[in-house]
């Protein structure tokens, strides 16, 4: 069995698992960060596919799958994410507000979301790929691995180039490329893993302001948060500064 078949089957034997572990505790709402897990999964899921996708028909289908269910469920994870900025500041009557929002919502959502369908492709594939990718195929494939590794680093790396980087796009643009690092590891250049150990810290950094970016966006249409403005602008201001650094950092690095 060539090394990449061997890695694809086991990938998607313990997404397959994971998938149906955190989806089956978030139907249940059993753990709170159940939903948050099983977009990360999803996320991995498409950055395992993405390089496969003109090669490999059968995986078109599945990754919009996964696409549309991080896309039905970002407005449950942002409520999600919020509640716990608000009872971090000590505003538990707020947080009620946005909990019964939360049930609301994943009520309304949850059983529209095709999880099953997902489920039983991973499975499909597994057994699909092991018989009908060969050697010469396989190789062909690490090499576009490889290729399209590179060219999303030196995508990410132009845009932090910029003299006012658009920080939203490099977001996304580095959860594609530190996931699709993580799983094809074995297949890139060496100085891989600690390019996608600079990102990390990055997309932290994001993540954090960008959260603030979005409350304040939306602070018009939610007059129960106003009070929390002021001291939401310091902290966008203050992730600001920090991520404004490290791409500073960064932009001395041609990691690509």
């Amino acid at each position: 069995m060539p090394k990449l078949v061997k890695l694809l089957t086991d990938v998607l034997e313990q997404l397959q698992k994971q998938i149906t572990t955190h989806q089956h505790e978030w139907t249940l709402q059993q753990n709170p960060e159940a939903l948050h897990s099983l977009r990360i999964c999803l996320r991995q899921l498409r950055s395992l596919l993405r390089p496969l996708r003109s090669e490999l028909n059968e995986v078109i289908v599945l990754d919009q799958l996964a696409k549309e269910i991080i896309t039905k469920t970002n407005c449950i994870r942002d409520i999600e994410v919020l509640i716990l900025e608000l009872k971090q500041r000590q505003k538990p009557e707020i947080a009620m507000i946005y909990e019964q929002k939360l049930q609301s919502s994943f009520l309304n959502i949850v059983q529209h979301l095709e999880f099953q369908s997902i489920i039983q492709s991973l499975s499909h594939l597994s057994l699909s790929w092991q018989k009908s990718i060969s050697l010469n195929t396989a190789e062909k494939l690490e090499h576009h691995i490889a290729e399209d590794w590179q060219k999303q680093s030196h995508k990410l790396f132009k845009l932090i180039q910029q003299n006012v980087p658009d920080k939203h796009q490099i977001r996304i643009l580095i959860k594609h490329l530190r996931y699709h690092s993580e799983i094809y590891q074995k297949f890139l250049p060496k100085r891989a893993p600690q390019q996608t150990q600079q990102l990390k810290k990055l997309q932290d950094l994001l993540g954090t302001w960008h959260d603030y970016f979005v409350w304040l966006n939306d602070i018009d249409q939610c007059q129960e948060l106003v009070a929390l403005e002021p001291i939401w602008r310091e902290q966008l201001q203050y992730w600001e500064e920090k991520s404004d650094q490290a791409l500073k950092k960064l932009k001395l690095k041609h990691f690509v």
